[in-house]
């Protein structure tokens, strides 16, 4: 029984220096820098912090809602919407996720129907 005891605190230690190997910067101090940026509208600089938060967490849904956010912000909108769409993929339960889609769509259908006037001359 003891030999098994230290067998199990020796693979407890292992492991925990092999989990170690994997922990990340924190994400989500990462995730509340892009948002302070998006805020200020620096949207640029939070857009690359959402791609590093993607490389180190591909799974992270609020990076790729962050980074849809900045994207209809400077009127990206077909990125934006890729970015909701990954984020409906990652969880589609995420409410958050469908309504910012909802958003862009808006945007993009009163950008066009903008375009539109513009072009007939109506105002």
């Amino acid at each position: 029984m003891n030999k098994f005891f230290t067998a199990i605190c020796l693979l407890t230690v292992i492991a925990g220096f092999v989990g170690m190997a994997r922990i990340q910067p924190d994400t989500a101090e990462l995730l509340k820098q892009a948002d302070s940026l998006y805020r200020q509208s620096q949207t640029a600089e939070a857009i690359e912090i959402c791609n590093h938060i993607i490389k180190l967490d591909p799974k992270m849904v609020e990076a790729y809602l962050m980074r849809s956010n900045c994207h209809r912000y400077l009127g990206a909108y077909d990125k934006s919407l890729f970015d909701c769409g990954k984020a409906i993929e990652l969880n589609p339960e995420c409410a958050r996720a469908y309504d910012q889609r909802a958003v862009v769509y808006r945007e993009l259908a009163d950008a066009d129907v903008a375009k539109v006037r513009e072009l007939c001359h109506v105002k």
